[in-house]
């Protein structure tokens, strides 16, 4: 759960901003539970996204038309990023991933607008992001831990 958060601190922090609502499919980061179109979200989630003041939303189960933009973007990446990549590292990944997005990628033309690139689409598009918060979200693992009398006795719970 902490990636999952870090994940999407680190893409907020990218935007400069924060969506003011974000589509979760069914993931066991997101849902804790789903009977029919009732969706109980992960609390931790919910915290977060109180934290960044944005609304989790439930995409339906089996719908894969309401979420058809991230998909098309998945398939995007795995076709002219990793298809063709070779990296030494996970920092080597990260520093090539940066520069394909902030060049070809950011200056390919718009799905919804072919006149403009994603670039511009993008900068249109920051100006409705509501604000990062001034504290930022601790992502890091966090463990529960008891204390006994003495100090050397600590245990995590589970």
């Amino acid at each position: 759960m902490d990636s999952f958060l870090a994940g999407h601190a680190g893409a907020f922090s990218a935007w400069s901003g924060v969506p003011r609502g974000i589509l979760y499919d069914n993931l066991k980061s997101a849902v804790f539970e789903c009977q029919g179109n009732a969706i109980r979200f992960n609390l931790a989630l919910l915290v977060f996204a109180a934290h960044h003041c944005y609304e989790p939303r439930p995409v339906a189960v089996a719908r894969g038309n309401e979420k058809s933009r991230v998909e098309r973007a998945i398939w995007f990446v795995r076709q002219n990023f990793f298809a063709v990549r070779k990296f030494v590292d996970l920092d080597d990944l990260n520093a090539q991933a940066a520069l394909w997005c902030a060049g070809s990628a950011a200056d390919r033309p718009c799905r919804e607008e072919p006149t403009i690139t994603v670039h511009e689409a993008f900068v249109r598009g920051q100006t409705s992001l509501l604000a990062l918060p001034q504290n930022p979200y601790p992502c890091e693992l966090q463990l529960a831990v008891q204390v006994n009398k003495t100090r050397r006795s600590m245990f995590a719970s589970t």
